[in-house]
């Protein structure tokens, strides 16, 4: 790859380039033009495509975009990275929108789906991740921060930054 026109890089008459899918979220705009930028300075040709999300996920479950912005926040991050990851969910039968068949990764989620203890859970989970980091063109590029209201008669609640669904079960007002 050598820099063209623009500042571009280009190999062989083809040009660095590819289009980002967002949600039309004024956050996911803000952060796709900041990639977008980035991206042009290191000589990459990045569009952002803005859509609603009806249109958005219809697009990544028909598997037609390069990449995309997609957010998650759940508090066992191992059991949606395999959803994302999972030959099952390829081919727009789940959210494994980059299609990835990857025999490896479907192994280790297999070993950590059928572990019978602490133990076998904690390898299958470390087999899963390495996997995962060693053969997917995943990238994680920001963690937004979620934001909890305080108020003086809500008690027992417990805020933990990874958790978009926090569990009530000791929170009571008076």
């Amino acid at each position: 790859w050598t820099p063209g026109s623009g500042g571009i890089l280009e190999k062989n008459g083809q040009k660095m380039s590819f289009t980002i899918t967002i949600q039309a979220e004024t956050f996911n705009q803000q952060l796709g033009a900041a990639i977008q930028d980035q991206l042009h300075n290191v000589g990459m040709d990045v569009k952002v495509e803005a859509l609603d999300r009806g249109t958005y996920f219809n697009k990544l479950f028909a598997g037609t975009t390069d990449a995309w912005i997609f957010f998650y926040l759940w508090p066992v991050p191992i059991d949606v990275v395999s959803l994302f990851v999972n030959s099952a969910n390829a081919d727009g039968k789940g959210p494994d929108w980059s299609n990835a068949k990857i025999p490896e990764v479907d192994a280790a989620i297999n070993r950590w789906l059928n572990a019978k203890n602490q133990a076998q859970l904690r390898a299958g989970s470390q087999a899963l991740q390495l996997k995962v980091a060693q053969l997917l063109p995943i990238i994680p590029i920001v963690n937004r921060r979620a934001f909890w209201v305080h108020r003086k008669n809500v008690h027992g609640y417990l805020v933990h930054q990874w958790n978009l669904y926090p569990h009530y079960t000791d929170v009571w007002l008076s």
